[in-house]
């Protein structure tokens, strides 16, 4: 039988933004927020404190016989607190830290709510139900890099957006701590404003339901909205830890939910968030489709006629490629641990969308001719340029930006010279690369690279190895298989592979000596630079990367170039 998470996973992912996540009090229970009840009762007991009385053992009892009225959270409030910035004062100690717990990371978002965070950027959650007071969602959304639209009460509602065009939507079914209006009290909870009954039946007619952390017993109102509504669009999937008692087991009959079984919320959302990211990673084209791309794009590289269409295809997938690669929702470039791990999945999920792109550039880096060269150019100019980040950022993953474009160079130029064609070769590194948050440009070759786009350490972790050059070693062993069809022999394909990055180093210190991109052939002990130093005394100005214009055809150039090389080569060894 299958997992129910496995079924919620496949519904999430296949689904993208057809679930809303209904959070109750347990999952801010690891954060140790009290609830709206346990404030009331320790509001009861410092007051009964100040009387010098003892409300225990059941402070409500003690509060209903001494002011001859039940106690609810509104009136606590106004009688202890007269002016709403004295009752904000008075609040902000139950639910937001101090420092001693800031450091503790108490009353911090979980790790519960920062996946389902996760979810929400990634665009596989657009509502948010919570019968929480506290704002533990609202600032793991933020740190994720989404600023939500808040309802923490009926008059905000009439203002609101249809769901559909609002990104993420947090509705505070009982309201907002700092808002004495707040849901508490059994008559409180009993029943909602008809506004908020009407927004909450249409989310519940018109989304997926993931309940988490709720008990069910204790709300009415809200069980009233899930019993009347009749439509069952999407899956209930209802996590529970423990057995499910009388109310949510009714509930969960009355919508045909799921349950699933759960050890807390912190690794149930993490477990799912991980599970819909792999998912993700694997909806890759099916190998059919890049195939009739490359057919395709060889039918229109034959005839100089269709430059038109030839120039319309390499656009739309670049587009397509481009909107992905650079989605802060898929790809954040801030609230996320920059780990080994987390940069290994990102390098498969940047691969998996430009596989088609990358099999085009490959078939066009080997029959294009000039002016068809100049739409592959253009290509690579637009991913190696991603948009500006405006806000927050990570500065290692906004080198990882690059990586996509780093992988089509090194696909299509290894390629490009097993083929012979140095000209385009030479033509895509000097793509003009925007290098600053100035409009400066510079060519692909001085702005780009191997050593410089993923951090070392971090894949040399994930990947259990201690290479010098790691993103070399990695694209080394990860493009053998998508260029089998061009390059057949190990042999063949080690010449070409050490030969784009020889190139990129000797044409780096032509312009720039302060540095050299070290590569794999760096490292190695088959003394690639004396070889490659052989071919060039032996062919001289013949040598095909010399004549397609590498170092302006300048024989002297080049060997100065290659001097400078070796001399950094031994700097890189010695230290």
């Amino acid at each position: 039988m299958i997992d129910p998470i496995d079924s919620l996973t496949f519904s999430l992912q296949a689904n993208k933004g057809a679930y809303a996540v209904l959070l109750g009090s347990g999952v801010s229970r690891a954060a140790r927020i009290p609830t709206g009840w346990e404030v009331v009762e320790d509001l009861i007991r410092r007051l009964s404190r100040l009387r010098g009385e003892d409300c225990e053992p059941d402070p409500a009892s003690w509060y209903e016989s001494t002011f001859n009225q039940p106690p609810t959270y509104s009136g606590l409030l106004q009688a202890l607190a007269r002016s709403p910035l004295e009752r904000q004062q008075l609040m902000r100690g139950y639910f937001e830290p101090t420092e001693a717990e800031r450091g503790q990371g108490i009353k911090a978002p979980t790790v519960a709510h920062r996946a389902v965070a996760r979810l929400a950027a990634s665009g596989h959650v657009r509502v948010i139900l919570t019968t929480n007071f506290d704002r533990l969602t609202e600032r793991a959304l933020e740190e994720a890099g989404i600023v939500p639209t808040v309802v923490s009460s009926p008059d905000q509602i009439q203002g609101l957006p249809p769901l559909l065009q609002v990104p993420c939507v947090v509705l505070k079914l009982h309201g907002d701590y700092l808002d004495s209006r707040i849901k508490n009290t059994s008559d409180e909870l009993a029943r909602y404003d008809r506004r908020l009954k009407r927004l909450l039946d249409r989310i519940l007619d018109e989304f997926g339901l993931i309940v988490c952390g709720w008990s069910a017993e204790w709300d009415p109102a809200l069980c009233s909205a899930l019993e009347r509504c009749r439509s069952h669009r999407f899956t209930t999937y209802w996590a529970h830890k423990g057995p499910l008692t009388a109310k949510p087991t009714q509930l969960v009959a009355l919508r045909r939910a799921q349950a699933i079984s759960i050890t807390d919320a912190d690794s149930f959302f993490e477990s799912l968030e991980v599970r819909v990211r792999a998912l993700e990673e694997y909806d890759r084209p099916h190998p059919l489709s890049v195939r009739m791309l490359v057919e395709t794009l060889k039918d229109y590289l034959v005839e100089p006629r269709h430059r038109i269409r030839l120039n319309d295809l390499i656009s739309q997938e670049t587009e397509d490629a481009y909107e992905n690669l650079f989605s802060l929702d898929r790809f954040p470039a801030y609230d996320l641990p920059y780990n080994g791990q987390n940069v290994l999945e990102r390098l498969r999920q940047y691969e998996a969308v430009i596989e088609r792109l990358q099999a085009a550039m490959m078939t066009g880096v080997t029959w294009a001719e000039p002016q068809q060269a100049e739409i592959l150019q253009k290509a690579l100019g637009r991913i190696a340029n991603p948009p500006r980040l405006t806000s927050i950022y990570n500065d290692y993953w906004k080198r990882a930006r690059h990586y996509p474009a780093l992988r089509l160079i090194y696909a299509s130029g290894i390629v490009a010279i097993s083929e012979g064609r140095y000209d385009n070769l030479r033509r895509l590194l000097e793509t003009p690369v925007q290098i600053s948050e100035t409009d400066q440009q510079s060519p692909l070759i001085m702005s780009i690279s191997a050593a410089r786009t993923i951090e070392p350490n971090a894949l040399n972790s994930v990947l259990g190895q201690q290479s010098y050059s790691p993103v070399s070693e990695y694209l080394w062993r990860e493009l053998r298989q998508p260029l089998s069809g061009y390059i057949k022999s190990d042999s063949s394909y080690r010449y070409a592979f050490d030969l784009l990055e020889y190139l990129w180093a000797l044409a780096y210190v032509d312009r720039d000596n302060g540095w050299c991109p070290p590569g794999r052939f760096a490292w190695a002990l088959s003394g690639f630079p004396s070889k490659i130093h052989q071919e060039i005394q032996d062919q001289g100005e013949e040598w095909p990367p010399l004549r397609a214009g590498f170092w302006g055809g300048s024989l002297q150039r080049l060997q100065a170039a290659e001097n400078l090389v070796v001399e950094w080569i031994g700097r890189f060894k010695y230290f």
